[in-house]
C-alpha cells in the first residue's frame, strides 16, 4: 500500500461568483502555484470550503490573510 500524505490549504469564504478567481489572481501575482484545487459547496450555501494544493502553503497563508 502506497500511502503520500501532502499539506494543503483549506479557505471557507463566500459562495460567489468571482470569490475563486481574487484568491487565484492574489497567489498568482505573489508566484504562487496552484497544483490542484477543489470545492465543497452546496449550490445553495451562503459559505463554502475551498481546497487548495500549494507549491508554497506558508507563503500563501501570509499573502491571504494580509
Amino acid at each position: 500500500t502506497l500511502v503520500v500524505e501532502t499539506d494543503v490549504l483549506m479557505i471557507e469564504g463566500d459562495n460567489k461568483p468571482g470569490s475563486l478567481a481574487r484568491i487565484c489572481d492574489r497567489l498568482a501575482d505573489s508566484k504562487v502555484n496552484i497544483e490542484y484545487c477543489y470545492c465543497a459547496t452546496a449550490p445553495d450555501a451562503r459559505r463554502g470550503l475551498l481546497v487548495l494544493r500549494l507549491d508554497n502553503v506558508k507563503k500563501a497563508m501570509k499573502i491571504l490573510n494580509s
